[in-house]
């Protein structure tokens, strides 16, 4: 069993063994699943009166077998094969056949979040350069115009600090080993903590935000990181729900699990972007998501974060009827506790 670089496992090959002039002599059922290919059936039939793309049918003519050949697989148009062809013996070829189609989607990803990171820190390295360009010692703006130029570039500043420090985060996540949770997490304590900034990063929305913790209710786990996934849910939830709405974040327990959940009453969110929403840098409206400050990395880092507890994100949106954000970890042993709700 063949690995990729990031642990992902791949399938075995599909082998087809080939006569001189390209008549099957033998395949593997790898090869009748990915190729479409019958045994015994095909049997002494070309193999390109069989697969009858005409690049594969160019590639076998040439007999120019240097580089692999990729296509679209003849049973299956989204999976994506690759197709290399070996000299067996002195009158034999082996095809080999390998389903690429997750390594594709690696560097496709890879190419995207390259793309992503270099357009989000183009836009304010752009405005700070276009200010400073038109500032020098014998040219100083006006009061008012440094006053407003002094204030965007802060903003840009703080949007590429921030978009910085959420990649480091998630660098860091996704390159941390797994390992065993002994801390006792007081979820309880950081949520009290999480609730009083909420209430500084409220002021100009002017929310209701309601928290309804649990007492004693502890987890184990990574405390950097679970603290993470807290804070960006409720920090989404305070900026992306229209100013006056009304926020839930809930920790309670459920038979054997303690379950995290921030709910709202803002514009929700249309089927085809709920299960996008955790990729990086995918935004629902990429304007109203600038205009917050939102780098576009928040639910990324909470997946990967819930990944590492062997847990998940639920989503559940109606557009015009607000979202709900919820994930559950093991609930430690201690004694149940009624709830109490926070101001």
């Amino acid at each position: 069993m063949r690995r990729f670089r990031d642990g992902a496992e791949a399938l075995p090959d599909a082998i087809v063994v080939l006569n001189s002039d390209w008549t099957i002599i033998w395949c593997n059922k790898l090869a009748q699943q990915l190729v479409g290919l019958r045994w015994p059936q095909d049997e002494r039939q070309r193999i390109d009166n069989l697969i009858r793309n005409p690049e594969f049918q160019t590639y076998i003519q040439q007999k120019q077998f240097e580089q692999p050949l990729e296509l679209s697989s003849p049973v299956n148009e989204d999976l994506v094969l690759e197709y290399r062809m070996l000299q067996y013996g002195d009158d034999q070829h082996l095809l080999i056949v390998r389903d690429v189609t997750q390594l594709k989607l690696l560097e496709q990803v890879r190419k995207d979040f390259v793309a992503n990171v270099s357009h989000e820190l183009r836009t304010p390295l752009t405005v700070l350069q276009g200010y400073l360009e038109v500032m020098d010692a014998d040219n100083l703006p006006n009061a008012a115009i440094w006053l407003k130029a002094h204030t965007v570039m802060l903003e840009q500043t703080k949007r590429m600090d921030a978009l910085v420090q959420q990649l480091l985060t998630l660098s860091r996540i996704e390159a941390a080993a797994k390992v065993q949770f002994e801390d006792h997490i007081d979820v309880p304590a950081m949520l009290a903590m999480l609730e009083q900034e909420s209430n500084t990063l409220n002021r100009e929305k002017q929310h209701q935000i309601s928290f309804s913790i649990e007492p004693g209710l502890l987890v184990s786990g990574i405390r950097e990181e679970l603290r993470s996934a807290f804070s960006n849910l409720i920090t989404n939830a305070i900026k992306y729900t229209p100013n006056g709405g009304e926020i839930q974040v809930s920790w309670v327990r459920q038979h054997q699990k303690a379950v995290f959940s921030v709910s709202d009453n803002g514009e929700g969110i249309a089927p085809q972007h709920v299960k996008r929403l955790t990729e990086r840098f995918y935004r629902v409206d990429q304007a109203r998501a600038r205009a917050t400050g939102g780098t576009g990395l928040g639910l990324a880092i909470v997946k990967h974060v819930l990944q590492r507890h062997n847990s998940k994100l639920m989503i559940f949106s109606e557009p015009k009827k607000g979202s709900s954000f919820s994930f559950s970890l093991p609930a430690e042993n201690l004694p149940k506790r009624k709830s109490i709700k926070a101001r």
